[in-house]
């Protein structure tokens, strides 16, 4: 058996080194597939060993390789793939370099197209994940091939779906390996000049998550956070919100990464709550963030967009509750006719938005109300003191009340504010008093009752007394008759009140 191994094995080189036997890619394909055979047949068996060792043959094979390494063609990719991985043979082939016959390939450049480096990748770089491969090395080559070719770059970005996919399944659970590969990809991306007409032409067919989530991660740290302070400016063409905006409604709103881009954009806008309410309500106007936010079409589907709007519905609730301000009703009160529309603009849009079915104008009308209610009362005690208690012992106490009460309005919410006790015994007073207070009969009457006397007692009724008797009726007229002759007036009804020394 030995001896016939041995012709035949001589027979094999003399036919290889006559080239009897043309060695192309298929020929070098089908020797080492059926090498990989496993069979129990006697003669297969024979031929497998006489194929394995036979010297000739090696050197046939490592030849012809060498001499195609930098013309093989796209179309012939599977066939290396056979030789190179699924059917490589380490005693045949143990003289050849296999990532650095990979490299060869990668650089022929007559067939120096997209469709060549895709098919490379799929063939070489998503059929195994052995140690030889070196996928780091392989894929830098890869990438350098195409990446200052910016048609070919698109290209090949429109299919970074099913490359990553292809890549993963590979080794599905090394989660090194996939990342690697994602953010090396999105790293090509940033490497570009003019990352707007990536966005438009090749990446708005992406949806691969983790490519997205990459590529937001890298926009956000590499185009926006160095210019936070001016996405707000929506008319600065060198604004990269401005720019993902125009790029969105030339595609319609279709391109999901863009979509995805604006709202991270614009996420990173602070609007604090002073800024909101100040620009909705304070000082109203067209050309602030918050406006363009509210009122553009472009902006209107928005995440900030609903933000904004539900935080205005917020504040709107707060001010049915009742936390309105004495201020807060005199800006309302006088908006400039400009302000007023841009007012009526606004909160009607959060009204409709937030489905509200009270108008807004009620809202600050019912405080209005109340505020002027109380505001007459105030008025009313001060008339009240002013004129009938100018002598009192404790009108500088009383006079203080006032104004603390008073001051309250504009530090404290309208409706939590109510007259102080010592105030509201006045009320019933005022009343009845100020009606006649500027009545000169009655201010005469006052005058002489309320002078400083000789012997320190009350004065005598004067006549003058009987002038009020057309202007007052007599239950009153006696009353205010008793009271002043006596020096008092009885707030509590039961606790005498000094009015005068």
């Amino acid at each position: 058996m030995n001896d016939l191994e041995d012709h035949i094995k001589d027979q094999l080189r003399r036919f290889l080194n006559a080239n009897y036997f043309p060695m192309l890619l298929p020929d070098v394909a089908w020797i080492l597939t059926y090498l990989k055979q496993q069979t129990n047949s006697k003669s297969t068996q024979i031929i497998q060993r006489i194929f394995q060792k036979s010297d000739s043959l090696q050197i046939s094979i490592e030849k012809y390789l060498d001499s195609r390494s930098y013309s093989i063609t796209s179309h012939e990719f599977p066939l290396v793939r056979d030789i190179l991985i699924r059917s490589y043979n380490s005693e045949l082939m143990h003289n050849i370099n296999r990532p650095e016959y990979l490299l060869r390939m990668l650089t022929y450049r007559k067939e120096h197209k997209t469709d060549h480096f895709i098919e490379w990748f799929k063939c070489f770089l998503c059929e195994t994940d052995e140690n030889w491969i070196r996928y780091q090395d392989l894929v830098y080559h890869w990438t350098n091939c195409f990446v200052k070719d910016q048609i070919a770059l698109f290209e090949i970005m429109k299919e970074v779906d099913s490359l990553i996919d292809l890549w993963i399944k590979v080794a599905p659970n090394n989660n090194q390996r996939s990342d690697f590969f994602v953010a090396h990809m999105v790293t090509q991306c940033f490497s570009q000049e003019n990352m707007n007409n990536l966005l438009k032409n090749a990446l708005h067919t992406v949806n691969n998550e983790k490519f997205l989530e990459a590529f937001k991660k890298q926009y956000e740290k590499e185009k926006l956070a160095n210019v936070k302070g001016q996405l707000r400016n929506l008319k600065d063409p060198t604004n990269p919100l401005f720019q993902l905006i125009n790029i969105a409604e030339e595609q319609q709103r279709q391109n999901k990464l863009v979509e995805d881009l604006i709202i991270l954009a614009a996420s990173m806008i602070e609007v604090e709550d002073n800024e909101l309410l100040n620009d909705t309500f304070n000082n109203p106007s067209r050309g602030t963030f918050v406006y363009l936010i509210l009122f553009d079409k472009s902006l209107s589907s928005l995440s900030i967009h609903k933000t904004i709007v539900n935080r205005l519905s917020q504040q709107w609730t707060k001010w049915e509750q009742g936390t309105l301000l004495a201020s807060d009703i005199r800006t309302w009160e006088n908006f400039p006719k400009e302000q007023k529309a841009i007012f009526h603009e606004i909160w009607p849009l959060v009204a409709k938005e937030t489905e509200k079915t009270v108008d807004i104008d009620s809202v600050f009308d019912v405080s209005c109300k109340a505020l002027k209610a109380k505001l007459e009362t105030n008025d009313k005690i001060i008339t009240c003191l002013d004129t009938y208690c100018q002598d009192a012992i404790d009108k500088s106490t009383y006079d203080d009340l006032v104004k603390n009460w008073h001051e309250r309005f504009e530090i404290e919410s309208i409706h939590l504010i109510d007259i102080p006790p010592a105030l509201s015994n006045i009320v019933e007073f005022a009343d009845e008093l100020n009606p006649y207070a500027a009545s000169i009969a009655w201010k005469t009457y006052l005058d002489r009752q309320t002078a400083p006397s000789r012997n320190n007692r009350s004065l005598e009724r004067n006549p003058i007394a009987r002038q009020l008797s057309e202007e007052l009726d007599n239950d009153t007229t006696s009353r205010q008759e008793e009271e002043f002759s006596t020096g008092r007036i009885d707030i509590s009804r039961k606790k005498p009140y000094h009015v005068y020394k």
